[in-house]
């Protein structure tokens, strides 16, 4: 594993494994949940090592099998990262606002809120999530989910929203074509 990228995905599967050792609870059957990028995360960690003691994996709304097309020229147009990272800094706001179901209301306002405080909080945020952008695989990991569906002793589960605007519903057939694959080799 590279774990010289902290923001790749050998050094996130490293955090979960540091995580699980310090609570005891590698070898412990577990069920586990990963959400967009989580769902990526728990993926690779799954098929890499954690198969022996996963009770189920349920993924809602996983990256990893994104369109990855504005990613590849975004991470290799690096002349363009600051620039690009300020025009989305700057449009933070309305895109929390754009993904956000309901266009107004209570929730709404409340998830702003929180979203603001979050970043107060934690002024490098965003640039972690940028980097995040430029090197994480939030595309391309195909082979990961056929291997998850070639071993899986496990159900697997599969949440969209079908309006989700950040993972798509239409990666849902990505991902149930890729672990169906994966099963075809099983047989």
């Amino acid at each position: 594993m590279d774990r010289e990228d902290p923001y790749g995905a050998d050094a996130m599967v490293a955090q979960l494994e540091s995580l699980l050792d310090h609570l005891g609870m590698r070898a412990t059957p577990k069920h586990v949940l990963g959400f967009s990028m989580g769902g990526a995360v728990a993926s690779l960690f799954v098929a890499r090592q954690a198969r022996e003691s996963v009770l189920s994996l349920t993924l809602l709304a996983p990256a990893g099998l994104m369109d990855g097309a504005i990613f590849t020229v975004l991470r290799s147009a690096t002349c363009l990262h600051g620039c690009v990272q300020s025009l989305l800094r700057g449009g933070q706001e309305n895109a929390w606002k754009e993904d956000f179901t309901g266009k107004s209301g209570p929730a709404l306002e409340r998830m702003l809120a929180i979203q603001r405080l979050h970043l107060d909080k934690n002024p490098h945020a965003f640039d972690a999530f940028f980097q995040n952008v430029l090197h994480f695989p939030l595309f391309g990991l195909e082979e990961t989910v056929r291997t998850i569906g070639n071993f899986a002793s496990f159900p697997v589960n599969l949440l969209w929203g079908t309006r989700d605007t950040v993972v798509p519903f239409s990666n849902l057939q990505r991902w149930v074509r890729s672990l169906e694959d994966g099963a075809q080799v099983k047989g």
